[in-house]
């Protein structure tokens, strides 16, 4: 089974109409944008958001809330400029941070996984220990059961509602990420929805030669340029330690300068790490910021050799060595796993040779200690 994002529009179409839920939202491109915002309310406050099937919307710029109509055309028009393509406007919904939950509900082998927290909302992640299987709520209660029957019908994967606010009875997804088996899209019952996987559009030849090599490895290479001009560059593994460091970049207040996000994963071989890190040091060094940090980090791995990737990363550091010292790189890596105390020797064994300024922690260091590092040299 592969699971493929729907977008956000399709997802709440769908599901609020099955769960008697009266939904009102508006999908748009450049194309349907001019005759769309010609019949909204100037005089109301909306949501405008990119709807291509992207995480963390709100700290990578790309959802605007509680906005008028003037500035919904600007928000558009600015990021077709950054080459986005597709959008959802919805109605603001009115209401108070401390009223945000968050759901979830995953496909595991065991069954149909569910978690939820009465504190909701884009930091959700900076009080995950409060989220869990048990539900107090009786309303979100109700709305599970009636999920689980929808995530079996429509052979859903994973659905995540963060902010899930519930306001005098009435339950609104003010955000909803949706996946779905991508093999049960032409059963009829989803064929008779008009269910249309999201294809991640790579805008960048960057992000194109990294999806080319993610195709062609069993491991898992994503990359993504959040600011090409950015001072902060992240070589990051792991999915959810790639996600901790990102949003403690934007939590320190240096949202702004970062660069890029994505992640490698799943045991790459050495040429997979080397081939990767070529393209991201190529976006590095292009980057027009007086200043420039490397941050190569991840959390203690399972079964990732830790040396064998470092060879693929200092074969493609030592390609552009003197490349990056004439741009005053700084160098800041964490990492723990298989083969570390090999792998940590290397790469400090390397930037002491190179002339590189250079930190290299272990896993003995917290997952957020280097970026903290990192961003004293800025």
């Amino acid at each position: 089974m592969a699971r493929v994002k729907i977008s956000e529009y399709q997802a709440k179409s769908l599901l609020l109409k099955e769960l008697g839920v009266p939904y009102s939202g508006w999908a748009i491109n450049s194309a349907t944008a001019a005759s769309v915002l010609s019949t909204l309310s100037s005089e109301e406050s909306y949501v405008v958001k990119v709807d291509q099937g992207i995480k963390k919307r709100a700290k990578q710029g790309l959802l605007s809330v509680r906005i008028t109509l003037g500035v919904i055309r600007s928000f558009i028009a600015a990021k077709t400029q950054q080459n986005f393509t597709d959008f959802l406007i919805e109605p603001f919904v009115p209401h108070q941070p401390a009223q945000e939950q968050y759901l979830s509900l995953e496909r595991i082998r065991e069954g149909i996984k569910v978690l939820y927290s009465a504190q909701g909302g884009v930091e959700v992640e900076s009080h995950w220990q409060a989220v869990s299987s048990k539900i107090t709520d009786s309303q979100v209660k109700m709305l599970v059961e009636k999920l689980k029957v929808l995530f079996e019908k429509y052979h859903l994967a994973f659905l995540e509602i963060n902010p899930l606010v519930i306001l005098n009875g009435k339950t609104h997804f003010l955000d909803l990420a949706v996946e779905i088996d991508d093999a049960a899209l032409t059963l009829p019952e989803l064929a008779a929805a008009g269910l249309q996987p999201l294809i991640e559009s790579a805008t960048l030849p960057s992000e194109k030669a990294i999806r080319q090599l993610d195709a062609n490895t069993p491991a898992s290479l994503k990359y993504r340029i959040i600011n090409p001009n950015g001072a902060i560059w992240m070589l990051l593994s792991g999915g959810g330690a790639s996600l901790v460091l990102a949003d403690e970049v934007a939590d320190q207040g240096f949202g702004k300068e970062l660069a890029n996000y994505g992640e490698y994963s799943g045991s790459p071989t050495t040429e997979d790490t080397y081939l990767y890190t070529k393209v991201l040091l190529n976006d590095l060094l292009g980057s027009k910021a007086a200043e420039k940090v490397l941050i190569i980090a991840g959390g203690v791995a399972n079964f990732t050799d830790v040396a064998k990737t470092f060879a693929g990363v200092i074969q493609a550091l030592s390609e552009v060595k003197v490349e990056l010292k004439a741009q005053g790189v700084k160098v800041f890596v964490r990492r723990g796993g298989p083969n570390q105390i090999r792998g940590l020797k290397l790469m400090a064994d390397f930037l002491k040779k190179s002339g590189l300024y250079g930190e290299v922690l272990g896993p003995e260091a917290p997952l957020t200690e280097i970026v903290n590092r990192a961003l004293k040299k800025l």
